[in-house]
Formats: structure tokens, C-alpha cells, sequence
């Protein structure tokens, strides 16, 4: 297994900002090597996990006394959760464009992609410091290149909790008042009043 560059090596003042860097780390390497060589790492810190749990006591829920998973479990369901995250983020971003490659679709000068990412009527992800953009935004037919109504939901979602890969995510996901059709949908039926009160919904309980 190729083994990452050697980094300076620092101590942490606590186990929290240990586990912190360990996690960061997680995410660094799960987004640059490849599967193979992420999966031998997993199995790795598994077995570690489990050889310190051997000798660890058996831990209860205070509130229910049941017992709590083990730790080398909790390893094992965390990394599992972080590379499937990382899997669908790569998957989201897999058809996206560059900035250059949307100055020449639109037929602008390579500022014009970052001006209207930043004015909200483009929506931009920034991947390993550059904007992407993804591509089922973009409507020879529509308004400005893009699909009509796709400024008005994203002006409706700029104050929501919602990072902007999540935005590009809830594009693509079905939605209870849109009868189960995703915004993209609804935007490209012409539905725009509908794919707005769905982000208008965002992180309202």
C-alpha cells in the first residue's frame, strides 16, 4: 500500500483535538487515494480498534443500560459514513464543469462564471480550491444559459442552512410538495413557484 507524504509531526493537548486531526485526516485521504488502498487502511484501524478493545471494559448507556457498541465498531460505521459521503460527493461533482469549460459554454470571459456564482444565479461547489459547476444547471433554452427559475431558488435558499454542495444535492432529491418530483424537475415543467417554497421549506421544522 503507497503510504502518504510525512507530515511534521505535532502533539495534541487532548484526546477531542487527537480524534479531530485523525478525522480530518480521514476526510483528506478518503477524497485522494484510492478505494483499494482507503479499504487496507480501514482494516487496519479495525484491527488496531479491536486489539485496544480486548483488555477495555464493558461500556453501558447511562440512561438505558444497554451496552454501547464497541469501539472498534463505532471505527468501523464512522469510516463506512465518511466513505460514502465521499463517494457521493464525487458523484454529485462527476459531470461538473470548470470555470473555464462554462466562460466557453456561455460564451464569457472566465470572470463572468465566478461573478454569477457569487451573485447567486450559478451554482458553483469549490473542490480542492476551484469552483465547479454543476452541469444539469445549464439550458441552451433558458434565461442567461440556465434552467428558467433556477436564480429564483437559489436567491430562495441563500439565508438556509444548507452548504452549497448540499444544494447541489437537494436539486436531485425528491420532494414532498412537488409530489415527489426533485426541484429540477419542477423547474424544468415550468413549476418554479413550487421549487422555490421547497427551499423556502429548508431547515423549517
Amino acid at each position: 500500500m503507497a503510504r502518504p507524504a510525512t507530515l511534521p509531526r505535532r502533539r495534541s493537548r487532548s484526546k477531542a483535538q487527537a480524534a479531530e486531526r485523525l478525522q480530518a485526516a480521514d476526510r483528506r485521504l478518503a477524497d485522494v487515494l484510492p478505494l483499494r488502498e482507503v479499504d487496507e487502511m480501514v482494516a487496519a484501524a479495525e484491527a488496531a480498534a479491536a486489539a485496544a478493545d480486548d483488555h477495555a471494559p464493558t461500556r453501558v448507556s447511562p440512561v438505558t443500560g444497554e451496552p454501547l457498541p464497541a469501539p472498534q465498531e463505532m471505527a468501523r460505521v464512522r469510516r463506512a459514513n465518511l466513505m460514502r459521503a465521499f463517494a457521493d460527493r464525487r458523484a454529485l461533482l462527476a459531470d461538473a464543469l470548470s470555470v473555464s469549460e462554462v466562460a466557453a459554454l456561455l460564451g464569457v470571459g472566465r470572470q463572468t462564471p465566478h461573478d454569477r456564482a457569487r451573485a447567486g444565479t450559478l451554482l458553483a461547489v469549490k473542490e480542492n480550491g476551484k469552483l465547479l459547476f454543476p452541469d444539469w444547471q445549464f439550458d441552451p433554452d433558458g434565461p442567461d444559459g440556465v434552467v428558467a427559475g433556477l436564480p429564483d431558488v437559489l436567491r430562495a435558499m441563500s439565508d438556509r442552512p444548507i452548504s452549497a454542495l448540499g444544494r447541489a444535492r437537494w436539486f436531485l432529491e425528491p420532494k414532498s410538495l412537488s409530489d415527489g418530483r426533485t426541484p429540477l424537475d419542477a423547474l424544468r415543467s415550468g413549476d418554479v413557484g413550487q421549487a422555490v417554497a421547497e427551499a423556502e421549506a429548508i431547515g423549517v421544522s
